[in-house]
């Protein structure tokens, strides 16, 4: 289950395969760039991706949010690191990685496939920032917090040690999250900034 799994990756395997043993290979993403010293690849994750694995071959695990929500995943002794990138909060029966829901069933079963406990890793919860605007449906309008709160619900439902959240408010954030320590760098930009 260790890898990388994107949205089209669904379309790739069977619903047994889906549904079945879920311990698939390492996806690549297309938007991968190598240091030229380290030789490690920095990979970026887009909306409705999510990644598990070792860091040992990553320089950086990165991701750009507007209302979305990414969680990042650090475990300090077997340097295991995942995050995924979430645009809705979904119901119990999404298995999709772009569903709150999704993502964290493949975090719960790569986690169990890595023979470690969710109490064993730190997670860090960003993202939900107010990006739509009043001419959109009012369905869309709280989305970023309806995102925010279906992620913390469940980082508590299943014991995760929340050490860092910035949520909400109106601003971009570019989150990076180290493989070597587990740090995370986030670089935000207000909304108003980004309008002419």
């Amino acid at each position: 289950m260790l890898g990388y799994r994107s949205p089209s990756d669904m379309l790739l395997k069977s619903s047994a395969e889906r549904d079945g043993d879920r311990a698939m290979a390492a996806i690549m993403h297309t938007e991968l760039t190598r240091d030229s010293v380290t030789k490690k690849e920095s990979k970026y994750l887009l909306p409705g991706e999510i990644y598990f694995g070792y860091g040992t071959e990553l320089s950086e695990l990165k991701t750009l949010l507007g209302s979305c929500v990414a969680m990042t995943l650090w475990h300090p002794r077997k340097h295991l690191l995942g995050m995924c990138h979430i645009t809705l909060p979904g119901n119990p029966a999404d298995t999709d990685p772009k569903y709150a829901t999704g993502a964290m069933k493949y975090f719960l079963q790569a986690i169990a496939d890595s023979g470690t406990q969710p109490e064993e890793f730190i997670v860090g919860i960003y993202g939900g920032g107010k990006m739509v605007s009043v001419d959109d449906p009012p369905s869309m309008l709280d989305i970023g917090n309806r995102n925010a709160q279906a992620l913390l619900k469940l980082v508590g439902e299943y014991r995760f040690r929340l050490r860092d959240m910035d949520l909400l408010d109106s601003k971009y954030r570019h989150i990076s999250l180290n493989p070597e320590d587990g740090s995370i760098t986030i670089k935000a930009t207000d909304v108003s900034k980004t309008m002419g």
